[in-house]
């Protein structure tokens, strides 16, 4: 009874797997190109306004064709880095740890190793807001085969000790 109940929490789980954890990459990634595109906006509807450009702007066609284009463009760009960041995530279940590499809207890399396969784990933080914000990276080894990186993931350490305390489990 309880299999006619069940519903994935994602495409291509297992019945019998549960997922432990569900891992965006750090909120900054997102944030600071967004936070760049919106100050590009704001100055786009500033500049004009400050210099008294609005009737050179919206005269011509073209130039404001041009102009609408490039604010189209600039709320595009914040769109698309937030589909990526919301669609790139790492799954990690009681079987396996999924990596869905989102690579812009129509393009996304699916890998997956088995926790019994997991050889070692390392994590890796450079930089100055990465230290700041404790985020970074995630290798996880896998033997005979290449492995997953976690790229700007929030607190590495803890996600490696976790991982590496679900292989002992599944080692046991």
């Amino acid at each position: 009874m309880a299999s006619q109940n069940w519903k994935p929490e994602f495409p291509g789980q297992r019945q019998d797997e549960e997922v432990v954890m569900m891992v965006y990459r750090h909120w900054y990634v997102v944030a600071a190109p967004a936070i760049k595109a919106l100050v590009i906006i704001l100055l786009s509807f500033i500049i004009p306004i400050w210099l008294n450009l609005g009737s050179l702007i919206f005269s011509y066609a073209i130039s404001a064709t041009i102009y609408y284009l490039w604010i189209v463009f600039w709320i595009s760009y914040v769109v698309n880095i937030y589909f990526n960041w919301l669609q790139d995530r790492f799954i990690v279940t009681n079987q396996r740890i999924i990596d869905i590499d989102q690579r812009g809207m129509f393009r996304r890399r699916v890998s997956e190793v088995e926790l019994e396969q997991i050889s070692g784990i390392t994590h890796e933080v450079v930089g100055f807001f990465p230290t700041l914000l404790d985020f970074g990276t995630v290798v996880i080894r896998a033997g005979g085969a290449d492995g997953l990186t976690l790229k700007q993931v929030a607190n590495p350490a803890m996600i490696k000790e976790d991982i590496t305390q679900l292989v002992k489990q599944v080692l046991r």
